[in-house]
């Protein structure tokens, strides 16, 4: 499977946040910044998805958006901020990968759920993880990188 990124700047979004496309994982933005461009990105996402595998995708649901956006809030300033996809059928995808770490979480309405060292011998399922948006669990705040 083949996953397209939103912060891909590939010319199939130019336009996407009415601003040509940017790489937001790599472009020196400050932490708040970026926090702020992937905001607006999963906001976006509740309309509009691009498909990754050529069938239309379900835009994500409004849930699956709060959830994702209270994450990030919540996430601290000392970890690394992920990357961000729609898996296309209204949930929300963050991806941290190498050398920023490497593991992907689902966010599902209040849920979440993460793959860390996917593909390796040494990898780690971590499943319904209950969020509420003021606290990250523990078994999903360790995986995800330190800066």
């Amino acid at each position: 499977m083949s996953l397209r990124i939103w912060d891909d700047p590939s010319s199939e979004y130019e336009g996407f946040l009415g601003t040509e496309w940017q790489d937001i994982s790599s472009a020196p933005l400050e932490q708040e910044d970026r926090r702020a461009a992937l905001t607006a990105i999963i906001q976006k996402m509740e309309k509009v998805v691009p498909s990754w595998d050529g069938r239309d995708a379900s835009p994500v649901s409004p849930e699956a958006s709060e959830t994702a956006t209270r994450f990030l809030a919540s996430l601290p300033s000392n970890r690394e901020l992920p990357k961000v996809a729609s898996d296309g059928d209204g949930n929300i995808i963050f991806v941290w990968e190498p050398p920023h770490g490497n593991c992907l979480m689902t966010v599902e309405p209040n849920l979440l759920h993460m793959v860390d060292k996917p593909g390796g011998p040494e990898v780690e399922h971590i499943d319904n993880q209950p969020f509420s948006g003021h606290r990250i669990p523990l078994a999903i705040l360790s995986a995800i990188p330190l800066k």
